[in-house]
């Protein structure tokens, strides 16, 4: 555990976590958790809310009802418009101190704590914490010199899809690495047709994102020493770089000129947390960033400090 500046709980600490089932939110939360676990001693309760408005509801005061039975909570953890209101009814009734990852529809200064990602350029308030992309569980083990990740997102918005683009991209990465064994994952995005182009390059491998065990992504990038994403996947680049890999974004036709995510992406890559393919000199290896990107135990921390008034 990480040395804080005040003593080690003699009980741990009690976190009511609501979920809805959406993975992405999950992670969220779960990252947050895992930052804390870090830190300190935490006994985390579950609740799933799933269906309408009233049954989340009656689900959240059923659970929490039984919960406070044994304990009652310090921390209330919640990601997703669907825990919200639940969160801050278990709040009023059973006390702790409301943790919402990403802007609310509620107004924020409702909660005790919002984590929102700059690039959504949260308002300077003392219960506000900015956040480097969204939180996510991050795993950093021993970095294979020879292994490399290429993680493919798809259609959005704010960019124009090209399957040849991204190809010739990574036959470009391929042939310039050929000492680096390459794993490339599509997800559900990726249009179906993507891997269905031959692979003529010996050092790669690819996988359809529905043959992945559970935890795949997180294991494979404990162990990658390099990891492409394609720019329109925020979230997988920051989990590369929350897993310490070197990053850099395979790059797409804008649909937009100028959006808050394309902006965050300059950002990134002009503070150096990453780079891009036409910046990458390829008689090189994908240098490292220049900063190591924690901010699951960095938020942790902070929530921490103010509960104990440090």
């Amino acid at each position: 555990m990480t040395d804080l500046p005040y003593p080690m709980p003699n009980t741990p600490l009690i976190i009511w976590r609501f979920i809805d089932g959406k993975p992405g939110h999950e992670k969220q939360s779960q990252g947050l958790i895992q930052g804390l676990q870090d830190i300190t001693a935490v006994s985390v309760e579950t609740i799933a809310l799933q269906g309408s408005f009233f049954q989340r509801l009656q689900q959240s005061q059923s659970i929490c009802s039984t919960l406070s039975k044994r304990s009652t909570p310090k921390l209330l953890i919640g990601a997703g418009h669907a825990t919200h209101v639940a969160l801050l009814r278990a709040k009023k009734k059973y006390g702790g101190l409301s943790v919402i990852l990403m802007k609310p529809s509620l107004p924020c200064r409702w909660f005790d704590f919002v984590l929102i990602p700059k690039h959504d350029s949260p308002k300077e308030r003392p219960f506000i914490i900015p956040t480097e992309g969204a939180l996510a569980p991050v795993k950093v083990g021993n970095k294979q010199k020879n292994k490399g990740l290429i993680l493919i997102g798809g259609p959005d918005k704010r960019n124009i899809w090209d399957n040849d683009t991204v190809w010739r991209q990574i036959e470009s990465i391929c042939n310039a690495q050929k000492d680096i064994d390459w794993q490339l994952s599509t997800s559900r995005r990726t249009p179906e047709d993507f891997i269905a182009k031959e692979n003529k390059n010996s050092n790669l491998k690819t996988l359809d994102w529905r043959d992945t065990p559970p935890n795949w992504l997180v294991n494979q990038l404990a162990e990658a020493r390099y990891c492409w994403v394609s720019q329109d996947s925020v979230s997988m680049l920051y989990e590369a770089l929350s897993a310490q890999c070197a990053v850099a974004a395979l790059e797409l036709e804008k649909e937009k000129s100028d959006d808050k995510i394309s902006r965050n992406l300059e950002r990134l890559v002009a503070e150096k947390y990453l780079t891009t393919f036409s910046g990458w000199d390829q008689n090189k290896t994908l240098p490292p960033g220049k900063f190591k990107l924690e901010e699951h135990l960095r938020c942790a921390k902070i929530i921490l400090e103010r509960i104990n008034g440090v």
